[in-house]
């Protein structure tokens, strides 16, 4: 990274409003600092329109992160920093003099930007050193049961797209037109009269209407691409052996159906209540004795074994009519390694939201706010 993304981008000083808007805690925010966090929303989310009430509140509570972490002696390193420009650079596929630019036709000072990225840092280091060790997920959490949970499925997509030949620019003029074409579609440009100027595909003169298709029929590459951005939304650049494509969602047509996640699980049935049903599992059952699949058991068992805790005990009716006893003495989601990691990995992240929440409703309400 150049040394030039860390020089600021200066607003003249007649275009700066420095009078106060809020104060939190006897810190300022100003009528600049409200106008300057508006200017860079937009240019990340130009899709989503932010009142300037939650603008607001997200500097407000940014503030009261700020003056917390403070108290705890937290801060976020210049080394910290550049890592995190470093990163939003590479999701935008654009250089640092390009980003830079940007910034500048948008009025949005580094120092903005600059102030952003480290809330988000030292926000992240206070949520970890106070709850990192609370928010770990305990082999009780991994074994619970999922309710069932409705995916959807895009049998039909409508999108357009942008297709550059290299031949006609060269390689490296047509990728900087490319990632030009990006920011300005993506901040709201006509997709349509730029796939008729630019455009060599069939499509241009449709204004890159590709329509209405079924999507197992699109290239695996260019599925998985639009698969993971949404409606209006344009996908980064996507560089070919010969040429450079942009893509955006028009619709889809959802269907739902429900999925429900199986289970490995081993248990024991007997015909007394056990007094110590760890105890009964450890002594009955070794490591080389198999796990059954949730979904291959009798209705009746299946019901009992999803909804009981690990080492836990239930009377049950077997298929005899007889009264037994039914131990749970291990249950697991039927899943690779990989999947059972990013499942404990979401379940961290959800408690460590559910900490953060709970901190900041508590910092809010021993907060002082007040407009000017």
């Amino acid at each position: 990274m150049s040394a030039i993304f860390l020089s600021y981008y200066v607003i003249p000083m007649q275009a700066q409003n420095f009078n106060p808007a809020i104060t939190v805690n006897g810190e300022i925010i100003t009528n600049y600092d409200l106008e300057q966090r508006e200017k860079l929303i937009k240019l990340f989310d130009p899709n989503t329109k932010f009142s300037d009430g939650q603008i607001s509140k997200i500097l407000v509570d940014e503030i009261i992160q700020e003056q917390y972490a403070k108290k705890l002696g937290i801060n976020a390193t210049e080394i910290e920093l550049l890592d995190s420009k470093k990163k939003l650079l590479a999701s935008t596929g654009l250089s640092d003099k390009e980003f830079l630019r940007i910034l500048d036709q948008n009025k949005v000072s580094v120092s903005t930007l600059d102030k952003f990225l480290s809330s988000k840092i030292i926000w992240k280091k206070v949520i970890l050193q106070k709850f990192g060790k609370r928010s770990q997920v305990s082999y009780y959490e991994l074994s619970k049961p999922f309710p069932e949970v409705a995916t959807k499925i895009t049998p039909k997509i409508d999108i357009s797209e942008i297709v550059i030949p290299f031949s006609e620019r060269g390689k490296s003029q047509t990728i900087l037109l490319i990632k030009r074409l990006y920011v300005e579609l993506s901040n709201g440009a006509n997709f349509a009269k730029a796939a008729k100027r630019f455009s060599k595909s069939p499509t241009a003169k449709e204004g890159g209407s590709i329509g209405l298709i079924e999507s197992r029929l699109l290239p695996r590459q260019v599925y998985d691409i639009v698969s993971k951005i949404g409606l209006g939304e344009i996908s980064k650049p996507i560089i070919l052996s010969n040429s450079a494509v942009l893509f955006r969602v028009n619709k889809r047509l959802n269907i739902k159906k429900s999925e429900t996640k199986d289970y490995k699980v081993r248990f024991l049935t007997t015909s007394f209540k056990p007094q110590n049903s760890h105890a009964l599992c450890q002594n009955e059952l070794s490591e080389s004795d198999k796990f059954s699949r949730l979904s291959e058991l009798s209705s009746n068992l299946k019901l009992h074994l999803q909804r009981m805790e690990v080492y836990g005990t239930q009377p049950f009716i077997n298929d005899s009519k007889a009264t037994k006893f039914l131990v749970l003495c291990d249950r697991i989601l039927d899943k690779t390694i990989k999947d059972l990691v990013d499942h404990k990995d979401k379940i961290f992240k959800r408690n460590l939201t559910m900490f953060s929440e709970k901190l900041m409703i508590d910092l809010r309400r021993k907060s002082i706010i007040s407009k000017q």
